[in-house]
């Protein structure tokens, strides 16, 4: 079995990482072509996977669409020379280039659709389900991307659903308590905040926030720590694709409110656990799927999380945390918070509950045989 995996950046999607190198074990030649090996936050792992390694970047060039035509024959080439039995992609852009690429060819395109946010925008959705041919695939990475694409028609014997999985035994290199003096944290105090990316707003979307609206928690943090001494904010993460000038709008919104709001830019976790440094995790983006909560509750850190997306999934009200309306205010937020912390000892038993629900559901050992499966179940029908 030859599969040709498409990933878009080796800055994230570390669970496309863990789950090559978890398919490479069962004895399947993978290819993976990725936009370069010269950086990348994940480019040494990268390397370092018994993947064959192709220096391309299958995304659909949006903002550098005269490179459309090169890019659409740099990956004609690819599949012609490694001429695999399926192609499995792991984002929108990358599954609408090798559509256009194999237009005539009858190779098997399997989208391991990573998050919901396109499913949610009439213009997206179309574009990803008008150019889905009959040897189109998709895998839902939860219940409710799957439950999008049931209800704008897609068969079931073309759905499956796996949850994007990763290894679950964290290697901490560093010891935390650096961190802790680094950033002047005490110890006597609550640590309340999550760890994201800072995604500037998607305006052609109508977005006036960021997508894990940061802007939000920002400002529950300031009503939060005029009310209460015992109260830190940390908010760990720095701009994604380069956009500077959005964590520089938010340093300047966390500093206008209170110098107890910590921005300390992003962190490897390849060097440190962040996650043991929060006493609680508050997750509220505006589109999510699983993500921004997977790596606390395994760490057994309690949760709050809006009601968005997948993360009721996960989140599991009053079960493995607590969940807020979608459109939660940030001065009901901030008393959830407080209500919270008041009976933390509560919340750390589901936290408990948490990470058991995460270990039997998120074990990329268990994740890749799923997808190893749906490649079989596939390749039968070719």
């Amino acid at each position: 079995m030859k599969i040709l995996h498409l990933v878009k950046t080796t800055d994230g999607a570390r669970w496309a990482l863990h789950q090559v190198q978890e398919l490479r074990k069962k004895n399947i030649e993978i290819h993976v072509a990725l936009p370069s090996l010269k950086s990348g936050y994940f480019a040494d792992e990268w390397r370092a996977s018994s993947a064959k390694i192709y220096e391309l970047n299958a995304d659909f060039p949006v903002k550098k669409i005269w490179q459309y035509g090169k890019v659409l024959r740099k990956l004609q080439s690819l599949v012609e020379e490694i001429k695999p039995d399926l192609i499995h992609s792991h984002f929108v852009g990358t599954t609408l280039m090798v559509r256009y690429a194999l237009r005539d060819k009858k190779i098997p395109i399997v989208f391991q659709v990573p998050g919901p946010l396109h499913l949610e925008s009439p213009f997206y959705r179309n574009w990803d389900l008008k150019t889905a041919g009959d040897n189109d695939y998709w895998i839902a990475s939860s219940k409710y991307i799957a439950s999008l694409y049931r209800k704008h028609g897609v068969a079931e014997n073309r759905l499956f659903c796996s949850y994007y999985g990763s290894y679950l035994n964290y290697k901490q290199q560093k010891n935390i308590q650096e961190l802790k003096e680094k950033w002047s944290l005490p110890s006597d105090c609550y640590i309340v905040g999550n760890m994201n990316y800072m995604y500037a707003p998607k305006y052609y979307l109508g977005h006036t926030l960021g997508i894990k609206r940061h802007e939000l928690i920002i400002d529950t943090l300031g009503i939060l720590l005029k009310k209460r001494t015992d109260v830190f904010g940390l908010l760990i993460g720095g701009a994604w694709g380069q956009k500077n000038s959005y964590e520089r709008k938010l340093r300047k919104r966390a500093k206008k409110l209170s110098d107890r709001i910590v921005l300390p830019g992003y962190v490897s976790s390849q060097e440190y656990n962040c996650w043991k440094l929060f006493d609680l995790v508050v997750h509220t983006p505006l589109s999510e799927n699983c993500g921004g909560v997977n790596e606390a509750m395994l760490e057994k850190v309690p949760i709050i999380a809006s009601n968005t997306g997948a993360l009721p999934e996960v989140v599991q009200h009053e079960k493995t945390g607590y969940l807020v309306p979608h459109d939660v205010t940030p001065s009901h937020l901030a008393e959830v918070i407080s209500n919270v912390l008041d009976n933390l000892e509560y919340y750390q038993e589901l936290a408990t509950a948490g990470q058991k629900w995460m270990r039997e559901n998120f074990d990329v050992v268990n994740t890749a045989e799923e997808v190893f499966q749906v490649y079989k179940t596939i390749l039968q029908r070719v």
